[in-house]
């Protein structure tokens, strides 16, 4: 086996060198690191990782303890926890106990051999004792999960007596019910039974039988009790969701006419199933925090630290139905929310009976339809870009909240501050957002993070190779990996450019805009077209051409499936487009890094919907806006693509652990403070018409055929020419 004395005679470096480069320590040159990364190659040289960390001193293994991965719960959890530990440099080793304590004591005997820097465990353990202290492991470094022996115990799970409650509470529609429990005598069990009894008490009428499931009956034996049991239990309730599985199964297969309705606790299903009631419980979410939460206690040495998640409870993915409405009729934009729309509305015609037809229509040709809407339509419902909503608002919309008196509590269950931006005009709720979306900045991480491209960075600009805080950091790293600049460049482009019409042109030069400043206006509304900051927008856009692609993306979808591609460095786009770069021919899917745009002030985007003033089923159409902007749908159709407008899809690690880059949504409307529209033209200012203006000069200054400050100054003359017409026409 070849020595790193071997790569080192080879490459023609010393020894320290060569350990340097293995290790990632030390400043070593690119033409250095490159001939040892060669030499390593040539002599088939592998890094013992497990010598590397002891090197280093310290453990960086978290080692988690679970009864099985086939319980969907259970691969939840792991998921979540694995990635979070992953992304805090931390590997995870993983011990399968079979719900068997002499297994799992055994276990712990191996893993305290390993020296983990901590432990997760869902215990098989039912007891008071701290099994993993009786080993010689110290209680900071032991987190129970779903189970707290004693109150010495570091602990974190679910809110098991409100489950328990929303259980009884169903019950008591029934005159005979199961209770199927797992492991009794686990806290978190005892509470759930507690919760179930306590809501009964008032309901003496309700029989109750009980079973438990422990890791001496098998499911299937406890299923047959059910069935075999008398008087026969009309429903069914059961807290682990792999036994509500095993209940099912024997029904369809031995009881196949028997009426009986499974309520069961179950992990969070993204997607609707058919198949039980379930009280969903987010364990992916619990394996993120539970991660978070062993390293925290370990790093502080506490114990006695006890943590309680929410619950989600009982989603509906049906909808009540209002009025008799057989159609109803939607106009929106083209976007990929609008295909999903026509599918998921399936499900809303299954349970209202009434049929969703969905119009869609261009970017440009929806503008010029809602141009001249009037009371002959046909159109129940529209969505739109939500940067048009202070010209439309009130030419085309019923005030939501005038139709739905529930609108308020619809509004507080979305992301913060984004009703002002994507809803409401003077004061009213014209619209609720469906689909907010801001731009991000998206990268090539596996290119940000290789050793030699960030050696080769420092050395030629003083400076770490990192994500860009500005646009002239953005544009220098744009030019170091465009080929053409930078031969050692591993990919031919720096960047994109999204130019396909007027409007996305003024979009990229009104992204480099206001990371310079928060106002298209000064305090007496007049434009900012010709400011100190405008010419150098336009002037950094301009030099990103020579780093861009030579084709441009005709609209951020395109620009995304060029990322995809796996020849560009970098890119900024809106969230709602971002999934397209995990297509299926996608050659960055495990690749991509993402950050705030740079200047941290993301223009927003995305779309709005509502109903039509000219809409005879104004009623049924808010019902279907309430059922589409759901959290159940929304978060549906974020994991199909979208993005979502509720704030818990984002604690749904299902949809973050595929786009990671919408744990970052939240931030980038808090940190966005953009004014494009001028204050005192309430209800009266087509954003449309101006980025047509905008774009056209933009547009202009990149082909070269008008200098940068011309071009500004010619879209402020067309700007003013455009105001007075507006103001004839008003």
């Amino acid at each position: 086996m070849a020595t790193i004395k071997d790569i080192a005679q080879l490459a023609g470096v010393s020894h320290g060198t060569v350990s340097n480069v293995l290790n990632g320590n030390g400043k070593v040159s690119s033409a250095k690191i490159l001939a040892v990364q060669k030499a390593a190659r040539e002599l088939g040289y592998t890094i013992d990782i497990n010598a590397r960390q002891l090197r280093k001193g310290g453990s960086n293994l978290l080692a988690v303890v679970l009864p099985n991965l086939f319980d969907r719960q259970y691969a939840d959890f792991y998921t979540s926890f694995e990635n979070y530990a992953q992304t805090r440099g931390f590997r995870t080793a993983l011990y399968i106990s079979e719900n068997n304590l002499q297994k799992e004591l055994e276990q712990i005997r191996q893993i305290k051999q390993t020296a983990p820097y901590g432990i997760a465990a869902v215990t098989s353990y039912e007891g008071t004792q701290d099994i993993y202290a009786q080993t010689g492991l110290s209680g900071e470094e032991i987190l129970y999960v779903e189970h707290c022996p004693n109150p010495a115990c570091n602990s974190i799970g679910f809110d098991d007596y409100s489950c328990g409650r929303a259980f009884g509470e169903k019950a008591k529609q029934y005159r005979c019910v199961a209770l199927v429990t797992s492991a009794s005598m686990r806290s978190s069990q005892q509470e759930c039974i507690r919760g179930f009894r306590e809501a009964l008490a008032d309901t003496p009428e309700c029989y109750v039988q009980t079973f438990e499931k422990n890791s001496s009956i098998r499911a299937a034996t406890v299923s047959m009790s059910i069935f075999s049991c008398y008087p026969q239990p009309e429903a069914v309730f059961v807290t682990n969701y792999g036994m509500a599985q095993s209940i099912r199964n024997v029904k369809e297969c031995f009881f196949p006419e028997r009426k009986v309705r499974i309520y069961t606790l179950s992990p969070i299903f993204t997607m609707p199933e058919n198949d039980f009631v379930k009280y969903e419980l987010n364990y992916r979410l619990l394996g993120k925090e539970a991660a978070q939460v062993l390293l925290e206690q370990v790093k502080t040495k506490q114990t006695g630290r006890h943590t309680t998640l929410s619950n989600y409870g009982f989603r509906c993915w049906s909808a009540p139905k209002v009025g008799h409405a057989e159609s109803l009729t939607m106009l929106t934009l083209d976007s990929p929310t609008a295909h999903l729309m026509e599918d998921m509305s399936q499900l809303y015609r299954q349970s209202t009976g009434t049929q969703i037809h969905v119009s869609i229509f261009s970017y440009d040709s929806i503008h010029e339809l809602l141009n001249n809407l009037d009371a002959s339509n046909t159109f129940d419902m529209i969505r739109l870009d939500a940067t048009w909503l202070n010209w439309f608002a009130k030419r085309i919309y019923e005030p939501f909240d005038q139709i739905d008196p529930d609108a308020a509590a619809l509004m507080s269950r979305m992301l913060p501050g984004i009703a002002a931006e994507y809803g409401m005009q003077d004061g009213t709720l014209y619209a609720v957002p469906e689909t907010p979306s801001a731009q991000m900045l998206f990268y090539r991480q596996d290119l940000f993070e290789d050793n030699v491209y960030q050696r080769l960075y420092k050395e030629r600009y003083k400076t770490e190779l990192r994500p860009p805080e500005n646009f002239r950091e953005f544009n220098q790293i744009a030019g170091f990996f465009t080929r053409k600049l930078n031969p050692a460049s591993p990919v031919a482009y720096g960047t994109t450019m999204t130019l396909g019409n007027t409007g996305v042109a003024a979009t990229e030069f009104l992204t480099r805009y206001f990371s310079l400043t928060d106002t298209l206006f000064d305090d007496r509304d007049r434009i900012l077209l010709q400011s100190p900051e405008a010419v150098q927008a336009l002037e950094l856009l301009t030099e990103d051409k020579q780093f861009a692609a030579p084709v441009y993306c005709n609209w951020w979808r395109d620009t995304a499936k060029l990322f995809a591609q796996g020849d560009v460095a970098m890119t900024i786009l809106f969230s709602n487009y971002a999934s397209e770069m995990l297509n299926r021919e996608s050659r960055v899917h495990t690749k991509i890094g993402y950050a705030m745009v740079p200047g941290g002030n993301a223009v927003l985007g995305g779309g709005v919907i509502g109903v039509c003033r000219y809409s005879k089923h104004k009623k049924e159409a808010a019902n279907f806006i309430r059922w589409l902007c759901s959290e159940e749908v929304s978060t549906a159709m974020t994991l199909l693509g979208s993005v979502s407008p509720c704030k818990q899809t984002y604690e749904n690690y299902q949809v973050i652990d595929t786009y990671p880059w919408l744990s970052m949504t939240e931030e980038c409307f808090a940190t966005s403070h953009i004014q494009r529209c001028p204050r005192k033209m309430k209800g009266g200012y087509d954003q449309r018409q101006f980025l047509s203006i905008l774009g056209l000069s933009v547009m202009q200054a990149i082909n070269g055929t008008m200098d940068v400050r011309t071009a500004l100054a010619t879209a402020e003359a067309n700007y003013h020419q455009f105001l007075a017409e507006t103001g004839k026409k008003r």
